[in-house]
C-alpha cells in the first residue's frame, strides 16, 4: 500500500470522540432570537495540501501512527464561573453573555455541579449588565416624616381643646320675671334659669332694675363662658310688705303710726289705724293688745296688718334684752335663737318686772327654697302659725329668717321657767342661769 492509501485508511478507521455542544437562543427586546451558545461538531481535519488552521485551546495529541488528533473539549471550560466572588467581570460582555474565558475560580465546577447549579437551569435568562452601578435608594426625609407628627398631634390637641371647651360652657335660657314694685329680688342665679345649669363662676346682675319704679327692664346672669340676658317686669299689682314692731307703753299715754312700722317694701307706703276709737281705749287700761293698721302704696294696693301693743300701768324705766343661743333640730330645716324683751319699771323705788314680756323669735332657714316656702304661709295680716311660734311675722329675705313677734303674760313665764321672779336682779339670774344660755343686757 502506498502512503496515500495508507492516511486514507487513517482517516476512514479514526473517528475522534468530540462532544457536541448545543445551540441555544433567547430572544431579544427587538423579537429577533439572539445566540447564547452554538452546537460545535468539529469535522475530520480536510487531506489537504494547506496546513490546518492550529488549535489554541487544545492541541492535538499525537497518535500511535504520528498522526495528531485534536485534544477533546473540556466543558468546565466553557462554562462561566459558579462563585460569583470569584467571577471576572471582564468575563462578560456589556450584555451580561458569559464570554467563554477561562474560569478563574481557583475550584472549577464539575459537570454535575454545573448541571446542578443556578446559572445551569436559568440558561436563557439574561443576566443584568454588570457595567452597571445601581443607583442608591433616596432616603426619606427625617424632617417631614417630623412635621407631619407635629401637625397630627396639633390637630388632635385642637379638636380634643375644641370638643371639651363646648362640652364645658354653659348654655342657659333664662326666665321672664315679675315682681312687684319694692320687693326684695332674689340673688339666687337658679331662680331665673329656665333651661341649662348654671356653674359656680355664674352671678346675677341687676344694676339696670330699678325695683321702686314701675317698668320693663334687663337682668344679667354673668358666667366665666359668657353672658346671658333675661327680663324683669316690676309691676304694681299687690300691696307692700311691712316690718311692724311693739312698742310698750304706760297707761295713758299716745302711740303713733310711726311707733308700730318699723320699714315699708316701697318708698311710696301709707298707712293709718283701722279703729283709732278702739286704741284710744286700749290706752286707758293695762294690758296687751293687738292694733289694726292700714298699708297701702299705688292704686288698688292695699292690705290691712296687725300689730301688737303693750301698756303696763307701772313707770317703764328699763327694758332686760335677754338671747339664747341658737337651737336647733334635725327634723326641721330651720334653727331659731329666743329673745325677751322684758320691760323694767320702778315700783317702790326698786327695779322690778312690769308684768309683760315681748319674745320674738328668729328662725334662720337652711335654704332658699325653705325660706319662700315658710313666707308663703304668712297670712295677709302678717301673722303666722308655725311649730315654734304664733303670731306676727316680719321677714328678712337677705338672711333667709322670719322673725315671730309674741306677747307673754307673768302666768306664761312662770309655765316655762317654774318661777318668774318680779325683782329685777332675781330675773335676770334666772334667764342666765337656764338651760338655753341666756345672755342678757339692760338698757336704759
Amino acid at each position: 500500500m502506498d502512503t496515500n492509501e495508507q492516511i486514507e485508511s487513517l482517516d476512514e478507521g479514526i473517528t475522534p470522540n468530540i462532544p457536541t455542544q448545543e445551540i441555544n437562543s433567547v430572544p431579544s427586546q427587538g423579537g429577533l432570537e439572539q445566540p447564547v451558545n452554538t452546537t460545535v461538531t468539529p469535522a475530520a481535519a480536510p487531506v489537504s495540501d494547506a496546513p490546518a488552521a492550529p488549535v489554541t485551546e487544545a492541541p492535538a495529541a499525537p497518535s500511535p501512527s504520528g498522526v495528531s488528533v485534536p485534544e477533546p473539549i473540556n466543558l468546565n471550560d466553557m462554562v462561566a464561573p459558579t462563585n460569583p466572588d470569584s467571577a471576572n467581570i471582564d468575563s462578560f460582555n456589556q450584555d451580561g453573555i458569559y464570554l467563554g474565558v477561562n474560569n478563574t475560580n481557583p475550584k472549577p465546577s464539575s459537570l454535575e455541579t454545573v448541571i446542578k447549579s443556578e446559572e445551569y437551569n436559568d440558561i436563557g435568562k439574561v443576566p443584568p449588565n454588570a457595567h452597571i452601578e445601581e443607583k442608591p435608594k433616596k432616603k426619606k426625609s427625617k424632617a417631614l416624616l417630623i412635621i407631619l407628627v407635629i401637625v397630627l398631634i396639633a390637630g388632635i390637641g385642637f379638636g380634643v381643646y375644641y370638643y371639651l371647651g363646648l362640652g364645658n360652657k354653659v348654655k342657659l335660657t333664662l326666665k321672664n320675671v315679675k315682681i312687684n314694685i319694692g320687693e326684695t329680688i332674689s340673688t339666687n342665679v337658679k331662680d331665673y334659669i329656665a333651661i341649662g345649669s348654671a356653674d359656680s363662676s355664674c352671678v346675677t346682675n341687676f344694676d339696670e332694675v330699678d325695683v321702686n319704679k314701675v317698668g320693663n327692664y334687663q337682668y344679667k346672669i354673668i358666667c366665666n363662658s359668657g353672658t346671658f340676658i333675661g327680663k324683669i317686669d316690676v309691676v304694681d299689682e299687690s300691696a307692700p310688705a311691712i316690718y311692724l314692731k311693739t312698742p310698750i307703753v304706760n297707761v295713758n299715754s299716745t302711740v303713733a303710726i310711726e311707733d308700730f312700722v318699723e320699714k315699708c317694701s316701697r318708698e311710696d307706703c301709707t298707712y293709718s289705724f283701722a279703729d283709732e276709737d278702739g286704741l284710744k281705749t286700749n290706752l286707758a287700761t293695762a294690758g296687751n293688745y293687738e292694733v289694726k293698721i292700714n298699708v297701702s302704696a299705688g292704686e288698688n294696693n292695699s292690705k290691712v296688718v296687725t300689730a301688737y301693743l303693750v301698756v303696763v300701768d307701772s313707770l317703764i324705766n328699763r327694758q332686760l334684752n335677754c338671747s339664747s343661743t341658737a337651737i336647733e333640730d334635725e327634723s326641721k330645716n330651720y334653727s331659731y335663737t329666743i329673745k325677751d324683751n322684758v320691760p323694767i319699771a320702778i315700783v317702790n323705788s326698786t327695779l322690778a318686772y312690769a308684768g309683760f314680756t315681748v319674745r320674738e323669735y328668729t328662725l334662720t332657714y337652711d335654704t332658699a327654697e325653705a325660706y319662700k316656702a315658710a313666707v308663703a304661709t304668712i297670712k295677709e295680716d302678717n301673722t303666722i302659725e308655725t311649730e315654734v311660734a304664733k303670731g306676727i311675722a316680719n321677714y328678712i329675705d337677705s338672711d333667709k329668717q322670719i322673725i315671730i313677734t309674741e306677747i307673754k303674760t307673768k302666768e306664761d313665764m312662770i309655765s316655762e321657767f317654774t318661777e318668774y321672779p318680779d325683782d329685777y336682779s332675781a330675773l335676770r339670774n334666772k334667764y342666765e342661769n337656764s338651760d338655753k344660755s341666756y345672755e342678757c343686757v339692760l338698757n336704759f
